[in-house]
């Protein structure tokens, strides 16, 4: 299939807006013990559906990326991101996280874990 230029411009233009919206508060590599995971995760299954951005921030600290993607003004989604265990830069399958989406009022929609405890 095959797409007009126009359309492969517009598409290109809002990956590029999209991208520009993420915000990074930190960069490099993250190994958290055993111990303060674990702790983590407990204050992280305190959060509840519907609980402001902010609310969630008072409880985990700031997140790692605070990423919002949207096309032609409107956002499509929103979400924040805690690493515990982050070995490389760049995106790696030996990361462990939490993301936690956001709804259109910057409110807990889901929370999504992907970290070993030991």
């Amino acid at each position: 299939m095959r797409f007009p230029a126009c359309a492969m411009a517009t598409l290109a233009f809002a990956a590029q807006a999209a991208l520009a919206q993420q915000t990074t508060a930190n960069s490099g590599k993250i190994d958290m013990d055993a111990a303060s995971k674990r702790a983590f995760v407990e204050k992280v299954l305190t959060v509840r559906a519907g609980d402001p951005k902010e609310k969630v921030i008072e409880k985990l600290g700031k997140p790692w990326l605070d990423n919002s993607t949207a096309i032609g003004g409107k956002t499509l989604s929103r979400s924040i991101k805690y690493y515990v265990k982050k070995p490389t830069a760049g995106h790696s399958q030996l990361d462990e996280y939490v993301d936690i989406y956001l709804d259109k009022r910057n409110r807990v929609d889901g929370v999504y874990l992907s970290v070993e405890l030991k």
